[in-house]
């Protein structure tokens, strides 16, 4: 598959391209996000894989639709055939409990926690998700900083998929490294010195 991308992200030796005709490298591990693959939202078709693996520290993570993926009242697998630790905290994002997009209840369960840094990160659904004209909340019980930074995500606005608004907001800021990110759908994100607009 062709990479390209409009603009570029380093992380250290680590390229990375965020694009959806091309790929994403982390290390040496190729990720290909592509809508030209299988997940379908109304018409469309697109496939998030992954192609290998990523690595943080010495531990192993694999993100993969090498499971099932469906949207409607489908069953959606995100796995992890491994786990993933930052620091000495164990972190498994699993769907070894149940998605379901509709009306239907999504948990992404942590059994453990993240932490970087001193922080804690809890990322649950234990609050409540619907697609459609309904309310998501993808909520910290804790908070999540990186540096100094506190980052809040959260859709307390709207998500709709297919002609429909979608807003994924931060009510603060992200960093990595000297590098400011904003993910909105208000507005753009930068990654370094590069200018990526992903907007509805």
């Amino acid at each position: 598959m062709a990479s390209f991308s409009w603009g570029s992200s380093t992380k250290g030796n680590f390229y990375n391209a965020i694009t959806s005709w091309g790929s994403i490298t982390i290390g040496n591990f190729y990720i290909a996000i592509t809508k030209w693959g299988s997940i379908t939202i109304g018409n469309f078709y697109i496939a998030i894989t992954t192609w290998g693996s990523i690595t943080i520290g010495n531990f192993y993570i694999a993100i993969t639709t090498w499971g099932s993926s469906t949207i409607g009242n489908f069953y959606i697998a995100i796995t992890t055939w491994g786990s993933s630790t930052i620091g000495n905290f164990y972190n498994a994002i699993t769907t070894w409990g149940s998605i379901t997009i509709g009306n239907f209840y999504i948990a992404i369960t942590t059994w453990g926690s993240i932490t970087i840094g001193n922080f804690y990160i809890a990322i649950t659904t234990w609050g409540s998700i619907t697609i459609g004209n309904f309310y998501i909340a993808i909520t910290t019980w804790g908070s999540s900083t990186i540096g100094n930074f506190y980052i809040a995500i959260t859709t307390w606005g709207s998500i709709t998929i297919g002609n429909f608004y979608i807003a994924i907001t931060t009510w603060g800021s992200s960093t990595i490294g000297n590098f400011y990110t904003a993910i909105t759908t208000w507005g753009s994100i930068t990654i370094g010195n590069f200018y990526i607009a992903i907007t509805t």
